[in-house]
């Protein structure tokens, strides 16, 4: 079965438990300091069973980690580096201001594809 939705790829990148449809992940961390400022960088590429390569970027300041708030702010984007030539995977690019509208936008998407 072919999947051309973004959001199938993305909600397997989060999920917690290992999922046989990745194949291979190559993570990269960095803290970068600038003006008292602790941002940390993050990008993974991930390879899925399928061919499918997506590469997730985080950028979050770690100075502004507050408990009392939700959905702290981080810079999220996804990219589609390479599709099977019989692929169409739409978005291409995606990309959030935190967690929880990428949360969100998983679970509608899911729910839309659900249903139609």
């Amino acid at each position: 079965m072919i999947n051309n939705h973004l959001f199938t790829y993305v909600s397997a990148i989060n999920d917690a438990c290992e999922n046989e449809f990745i194949v291979e992940r190559n993570v990269v961390k960095e803290l970068v300091e600038d003006n008292g400022i602790v941002t940390q960088y993050s990008e993974q590429i991930v390879k899925f069973s399928n061919g499918v390569i997506i590469k997730q970027s985080i950028e979050k300041d770690l100075e502004s980690v507050n408990p009392e708030v939700v959905c702290e702010e981080s810079f999220i984007d996804y990219e589609v580096l390479f599709e099977p030539e019989d692929y169409d995977i739409t978005p291409k690019h995606k990309n959030f201001i935190n967690h929880c509208q990428e949360a969100f936008w998983i679970k509608i998407s899911t729910a839309q594809n659900i249903n139609a």
